[in-house]
């Protein structure tokens, strides 16, 4: 467009360079102001461009060189997509690259399946690398995903679908350890074994004390069931040790520390005989004697061939230090010889030398002396007889309520100088008649005259209450809250508790003492174990006591405290019967306590000799 001072014709002269070349038509109307339009031009192309005006008298006006651009063609083509890729993935996220060949935005379309579901955020900015940061994932997940760009025309490009998958959440936590124990034990050897809670190596350590100065070979496959072997140990000693478990990721667990004791070395050494001795010599029988200097049985070889002997005692497979064997069926005055031999529990025998002995011409008529007859009362129901005789002897007692007796021990057949025999099931606070009899080698009996003893009178409580009711458990996180009810006994005056983390007690004095709680009957009881280790199986053990000491054997349940209260549970319980212990850990019982305790005190000496006694008595009661 242009105009003239004057009505002029006009024409437009125009090309790609300044000798223009083209012209449009000619409009011979004359104006002041002029239009043309130039067709069928190149698109983003510079052109030269000048306009032409002629009036009505000819006179022409030509105007100087201009240019103008024509716009470029319309965009239609999307970007192209290329090296499209997810690098840098983690637990919960990855980042998504690609390229295109003209600038463009940046989107991510993903989720777990080809329909997608998510976008990422849109990066309107024009770029030809293109970088999408995805988060929030799942971990070990497998995502689809696209990439979506457009150019400044709004030409989109979406590539085709591709994949990745989140890694892991890395394994931080160490494996547990369970049932950690010591077996088959030999003198020299011993297998450690232990569970874990997953696939784990496997490896002790281990000493005679707790600096641990030797380690097992490392069992370096993953197992949840371990062994262990150490070997190369001295016999009978006590070793330390702990086991340790690291799992792929590479996390350890050490045990806490445990023992065992080696057996003792193999015995190898015969036993050493001493004081061999024929004894209580008579016309037709001898008593062999001997000594070792460690439990064997006793066997006799014997005859009047020094050289062959030719007869020998039956075997007396008692394991014992003093031995004595009867020669009998001998004849009179005759010259015998004989050796005696013993074999250990290990198999290790010894063959004595030769010895001799010659039989009397006449018999033995003469029956033993009874010497010291003393009878000591142990306890209420159980009393102590003892005597000697002036050669060796069985021994035997009758006794009863009057003095026709009624009642006799079985006769201890081993011949002896002195005599002991334990009287039990008496009746407290009574008076007993007895009188004690003894038979020599030949034959001959002796009986002694009427003796009597009075038992003494029974402790004035010895029952103890009856046992807690509703033993229960609440695991908590790192704790274990027990509770109970109290029962009725008006003497009940507290509770005792115990505990292991390896096997249920065996009684209220198996396990560490966790605490002796005062309690009034008939009330609810409550006490929390705390500072425990969560995963871990604690047993307890609880039992109520009066005020003169006398305590039930308790009851029993374990507990495992756990972060996940959804474990939470009692998982056993049980026990029952009743005892006679002194309360310890600093919490009296209750008021009158000195004097209930110098009863239990006695009472316990009762028991504690009675068993002792019991084990040694060399004859029982004939029922």
């Amino acid at each position: 467009t242009w105009n003239t001072d004057e009505s002029a014709t006009s024409r437009v002269e125009y090309g790609t360079n300044s000798d223009y070349g083209n012209f449009s038509a000619q409009n011979n109307t004359l104006s002041t102001s002029h239009s043309h339009t130039l067709s069928s031009l190149s698109s983003g192309t510079t052109y030269h461009y000048r306009v032409i005006s002629s009036d009505a008298e000819g006179n022409t006006a030509t105007s100087g060189n201009f240019t103008f651009t024509t716009t470029a063609a319309p965009d239609v083509v999307p970007p192209v997509i290329s090296n499209t890729e997810a690098s840098n993935t983690n637990p919960t996220g990855t980042v998504i690259t690609w390229s295109t060949d003209e600038a463009a935005s940046s989107l991510v379309q993903y989720g777990t399946t080809t329909s997608y579901g998510s976008d990422s955020v849109l990066n309107s900015t024009p770029l030809t690398s293109h970088s999408r940061t995805l988060s929030e994932l799942d971990s070990n997940t497998t995502y689809q995903y696209r990439v979506v760009s457009s150019d400044a025309a709004g030409n989109t490009a979406t590539s085709g679908n591709f994949t990745f998958t989140t890694t892991s959440v890395p394994d931080t936590i160490p494996p547990q350890l369970s049932k950690i124990s010591a077996n088959n034990l030999s003198d020299t050897t011993a297998n450690i074994i232990w569970n874990t809670d997953e696939a784990a190596t496997s490896l002790v350590e281990y000493g005679t004390t707790t600096e641990y100065d030797d380690s097992s070979e490392l069992g370096s496959t993953l197992v949840t069931t371990h062994n262990r072997l150490l070997s190369s140990l001295s016999p009978d000693t006590t070793y330390h040790y702990r086991v340790i478990s690291q799992d792929s990721a590479g996390n350890t667990r050490t045990s806490e520390n445990f023992s065992f004791t080696t057996a003792l070395a193999p015995d190898t050494t015969p036993p050493l005989l001493s004081e061999v001795s024929a004894d209580n010599i008579i016309d037709t029988l001898a008593i062999i004697t001997w000594r070792s200097n460690e439990s064997a049985n006793s066997r006799v070889e014997y005859g009047t061939d020094p050289t062959s002997y030719g007869s020998s005692t039956p075997l007396s497979s008692t394991l014992v230090t003093e031995h004595q064997l009867i020669l009998s069926n001998l004849s009179s005055t005759e010259d015998y010889y004989y050796r005696v031999i013993s074999e250990d529990a290990a198999g290790n025998a010894t063959t004595s030398d030769g010895f001799t002995f010659t039989t009397a011409d006449v018999p033995d008529t003469t029956p033993p002396n009874l010497l010291n007859i003393n009878a000591n009362n142990l306890t209420t129901t159980t009393t102590r007889i003892t005597w000697n005789t002036n050669e060796s002897a069985t021994g035997r007692v009758e006794f009863g309520k009057t003095s026709a007796y009624g009642q006799s021990t079985l006769p201890n057949q081993s011949l002896s100088f002195m005599h002991e025999v334990i009287l039990d099931e008496l009746t407290p606070e009574t008076l007993y008649h007895y009188r004690v009899e003894s038979m020599d080698a030949a034959g001959n009996l002796r009986r002694s005259a009427n003796q009597n003893f009075t038992t003494p009178s029974l402790p004035s409580d010895t029952t103890p209450p009856e046992n807690i009711r509703d033993f229960t458990s609440s695991p908590g996180d790192q704790e274990i809250t027990l509770e109970w009810q109290t029962p009725n006994d008006p003497d009940f005056v507290g509770v005792r508790i115990r505990f292991r983390n390896d096997r249920p007690p065996n009684n209220i004095d198996d396990g560490s003492h966790l605490t002796d709680l005062p309690g009034t009957p008939d009330t609810q009881g409550k006490f929390v174990h705390k500072d425990l280790k969560n995963g871990e199986t604690y047993y307890y053990i609880a039992a109520s006591y009066d005020a003169a000491g006398n305590i039930q054997e308790g009851i029993t349940l374990s507990a495992k405290p756990s972060e996940d209260l959804s474990e939470n549970k009692d998982e056993s319980a049980g026990g029952g019967g009743c005892g006679i212990v002194l309360p310890r850990g600093g919490n009296t019982p209750g008021p009158g306590d000195a004097a209930g305790m110098l009863t239990m005190m006695g009472i316990m000496m009762f028991i504690l000799l009675k068993k002792t006694l019991k084990t040694a008595m060399t004859s029982s009661v004939a029922k």
